[in-house]
């Protein structure tokens, strides 16, 4: 294995990769490269005659971001190129690539991140934060209030006790002066 910068256009996406990822998810993904810069190579293996491509590279890891790459415009990439020249190795890199093998230790994670939260944008990362959340998350939701994002619409019904409305009138009234938001009260 070894670690090469390549330009973009040599590089190709698995047309075999099980991967697929929601808009909304890009768009995530597309802010943390624009946040965090690059810091992880894709992984790759060179291209064979069988494949019948125009490019050197074929992404086996990593295809997501070079979608990414290339809407964001990106001339060049460092790849780390394995060799694999069977499907069934291709497969197993793509895994090994994706594999999970190690979880949070949830008290280390909250000790860490407790100073933070408030600086975080936990909607950019989809990681499991567990209890972690749960102790937060009273203060989290006052805080950010209801996130809607301009790309979906969502209806929401409400049925409350009139006793009660005076409860929630705050939150009601934010949701009201909301110019993207419709609302609609009615009676029964």
């Amino acid at each position: 294995m070894k670690i090469v910068k390549v330009p973009l256009n040599k590089v190709v996406g698995w047309k075999d990769n099980p991967k697929s990822i929601k808009q909304e998810d890009m768009e995530r993904l597309i802010w943390q490269i624009k946040h965090l810069g690059v810091y992880k190579p894709l992984l790759v293996t060179r291209a064979l005659k069988k494949d019948k491509i125009d490019a050197d590279y074929i992404a086996l890891g990593g295809n997501q971001r070079l979608k990414s790459f290339n809407e964001l415009g990106f001339k060049e990439v460092h790849v780390s190129v394995v060799k694999a020249d069977s499907q069934k190795k291709r497969i197993e890199y793509s895994l090994s690539d994706n594999d999970r093998v190690a979880s949070y230790e949830m008290d280390m994670l909250k000790m860490q991140m407790e100073p933070f939260l408030d600086d975080f944008d936990l909607d950019m990362f989809n990681i499991d934060l567990g209890d972690l959340m749960d102790n937060h998350a009273d203060d989290y939701l006052k805080e950010k209030q209801i996130k809607i994002r301009p790309y979906k619409k969502v209806h929401i019904l409400l049925s409350i006790l009139p006793e009660k409305l005076i409860e929630i009138q705050d939150q009601l009234q934010i949701i009201k002066d909301n110019p993207s938001i419709e609302y609609k009260q009615s009676e029964n």
